[in-house]
């Protein structure tokens, strides 16, 4: 099936550039995800707050509810981001999941407790919970606020909104819970769809691949690493960060190797990862994907 690119109903000369929101194919998904990362702190104060809440409830020993508050985060097909629906790793969390990121939280150290709390590491140190499953959660829990974006570009622009209300679920960071709202919505260009619901995503808010991951963050422990001695060959010259992948990682752990490692290391060296947060965000203004960028990935095939 053909799609239909909104800058081309727009009748505009060039993909992406000039627009806020990302320029999708609605019949298509693209391969870019939603970065935490880059989030507004108006956004990224909904999603923390959502996963603090998921905290107290676990640390209350309310599993089941802080379980069952991640039901509510569902695959969206109407924003056509992450792998497609027969691709997709699933949306969620297992309670084995929410063992194993909110048990490590609850052992960590309370200054670095704040800091494991956040979209930014949630994604980095659960198990099979990475930047698909992550991108679901984080739209549907600002679901509200992307309906609201996209209604206004839909006046900017002209795009059709539909005439009936449809009803939404969103994140309440007031009340700490689930809520419903009813609003008209952005209609699909494509007229033949069953659900003709369109969701824009602002454009600075995606990216090709999270900055913040298991593997950089491997990458700067290792730097450290090299500087100790135990950790250079005979004449001072430090191991090769291959090297000590193959001397620590690998001969060390046999599944999800990267995120145990850090996970171990985090343990063990709380200061490591707040290091970590602290170098990566000094760089993060510059981490939005440029027009060009945008164009040469939507355009590419």
């Amino acid at each position: 099936m053909i799609g239909i690119r909104l800058s081309k109903y727009l009748n505009r000369e060039h993909v992406q550039i000039g627009l806020d929101f990302l320029d999708v194919d609605t019949n298509e998904d693209v391969m870019l995800f939603v970065d935490p990362l880059l989030l507004p702190e108006n956004f990224k104060k909904i999603v923390d707050d959502f996963i603090r809440t998921v905290y107290r409830l676990y640390q209350n020993n309310k599993k089941y509810d802080a379980l069952n508050l991640f039901n509510h985060s569902k695959e969206c097909n109407a924003v056509h981001l992450g792998y497609s629906q027969n691709k997709s790793s699933g949306t969620g969390v297992s309670m084995r999941m929410l063992n194993q990121f909110f048990g490590y939280v609850y052992g960590s150290q309370q200054h670095v407790q704040e800091n494991l709390l956040t979209s930014v590491a949630m994604p980095m140190f659960t198990f099979k919970f990475s930047k698909d499953r992550m991108t679901d959660l984080i739209v549907s829990l600002l679901k509200k606020e992307l309906i609201e974006f996209s209604l206004k570009q839909a006046k900017k622009h002209n795009l059709r909104i539909s005439e009936d209300t449809m009803e939404f679920d969103y994140w309440d960071i007031k009340k700490h819970e689930w809520s419903k709202f009813k609003s008209r919505y952005l209609l699909d260009p494509d007229v033949k769809k069953s659900n003709p619901l369109l969701i824009l995503i602002p454009k600075n808010i995606v990216n090709k691949r999270y900055e913040v991951t298991p593997e950089r963050y491997v990458s700067y422990i290792f730097k450290g690493m090299q500087q100790d001695p135990r950790n250079q060959d005979s004449s001072g010259k430090p191991l090769t960060q291959k090297q000590l992948r193959d001397r620590i990682i690998d001969t060390q752990y046999r599944e999800n190797k990267d995120k145990n490692f850090i996970l171990d290391e985090t343990q063990k060296t709380p200061k490591l990862f707040l290091k970590y947060l602290n170098h990566v965000e000094k760089f993060s203004d510059n981490k939005s994907l440029l027009d060009v960028e945008l164009v040469e990935f939507l355009t590419k095939g």
